[in-house]
């Protein structure tokens, strides 16, 4: 068995970076295509999703129950099985994007407060939890940003049927989901996570 036939392990972080990478590389931002742009789009939708769904693990046992099951990572085998069903399991971009919003913000995860307590308070306990662990909070413009770019991608790469891309939205679009994974992950100056991310931000400049 060669080295490339032998399954590997990856982090959801890590995956989230060798993501980045190769649109990176592929220089995809850079170019006048506005598929490229949203398949770019989807990439980073994913990467920022991988990177808070791992550091929000890391206290998971903190969150009240209906947000800690949701936290319950699979097991890195895939099961086709289990895997191929929905993944409404799962905490998902909307829920990360709530859980970061400013305490004055309205809640748009309601799934993630049920039972008894008061779904004002638990939202507010929730959001304290996670804005503690990531050491991040997502204020009232830039959440707006955020939505508009899940709006975009989930529907060219969600939703079926007819989509018409805006060549200013789908940019403005990366650029927020750009900004929350810098702010998700803080990497070193010089090391090759801010490499990548200058590099994209350099691509998106530049495309026109």
């Amino acid at each position: 068995m060669t080295s490339q036939d032998k399954p590997i392990r990856l982090s959801g972080t890590e995956t989230a970076w060798l993501l980045l990478e190769v649109i990176d590389e592929q220089g995809s931002l850079r170019l006048n295509d506005l598929l490229k742009m949203a398949q770019a789009l989807a990439v980073c939708v994913r990467a920022s999703h991988l990177i808070a769904f791992d550091r929000l693990c890391e206290v998971q046992g903190a969150f009240p129950a209906s947000i800690e099951s949701l936290l319950d990572a699979p097991d890195p085998e895939i099961d086709a099985d289990q895997a191929g069903v929905d993944l409404n399991d799962y905490l998902g971009m909307i829920d990360i994007v709530d859980l970061l919003s400013d305490a004055q913000l309205p809640c748009v995860a309601p799934r993630l407060h049920r039972g008894w307590q008061d779904k004002t308070q638990s939202c507010r306990e929730a959001r304290a939890i996670a804005q503690r662990a990531l050491e991040m909070t997502i204020v009232r413009d830039f959440r707006g940003s955020l939505m508009g770019a899940l709006a975009i991608f989930n529907r060219t790469s969600l939703v079926p049927g007819p989509v018409a891309i805006d060549p200013h939205g789908i940019r403005a679009a990366v650029d927020a989901v750009l900004q929350l994974v810098q702010g998700l992950s803080r990497p070193r100056a010089g090391s090759n996570a801010q490499r990548i991310l200058d590099n994209l931000r350099d691509q998106l400049g530049t495309a026109s």
